[in-house]
Order: C-alpha cells, then structure tokens, then sequence
C-alpha cells in the first residue's frame, strides 16, 4: 500500500494579490527616486523602510510563537490538553467575583 500525500493546489489569486502592493511600491520608489533630491530621499526611504518593518513584525510574530509553542510542540500540546482538562473550572478569584463576597454566610443553614 502506497501513502502519499495529497495533491496542493496554490491559489494563485490570493499569492498575487499577496505580492501585488509590494510590486507596486517597488514601481512608485523607482519612479520617485529619481524626482526626489537626494537629501530628501534617505529620510523618505528610512521611514518607509520602518514603516514596513513594523507592518511585517505580527507576522513574524506570528510564525515565531506557531513555532515555539504551536500544536505540534510537546509545549504546545501539553497547553492544549491543560486547556481541555481545565474547561468550564473557575479559580478561586473568578468564582469569588462571580458569585460575590457574602456566598460563606449564608452557604450553610443551621
């Protein structure tokens, strides 16, 4: 018996439309840089520069975090089964706030 693994398809509409403002600004820099003088133009290219880095840094974020604590990690795992055996249970702040102050006085009758 022969397993492979299934056939992925990649969405072409979606990788482009990914890479389409990237190509775009890359057009509009090489455009304007050659309008711009050139003591305005590193400032112009160090904030666009930062812009950017800060526009990838969820992502990587992202990726970094899927890597060290995602699903498929023993870290990753375990939290996952901590979070399914801890299911619907409140610690003993949330129970108190919840159900309020005075619940120990009138909880036993006698």
């Amino acid at each position: 018996m022969k397993y492979s693994q299934p056939e992925v398809r990649k969405n072409w509409k979606e990788v482009s439309s990914a890479a389409a403002p990237s190509v775009l600004g890359v057009a509009a820099g090489i455009m304007l840089g050659d309008m711009m003088h050139r003591g305005a133009r590193r400032p112009v290219a160090f904030s666009l520069a930062c812009l950017g880095m800060l526009a990838v840094t969820p992502t990587v974020v992202g990726a970094v975090k899927n890597k060290v604590a995602g699903p498929n990690t023993v870290r990753g795992s375990r939290k996952t089964l901590e979070g399914i055996r801890n299911a619907g249970m409140l610690d003993e702040k949330t129970a108190t706030s919840y159900l309020g102050e005075d619940v120990d006085d009138g909880m036993y009758i006698g």
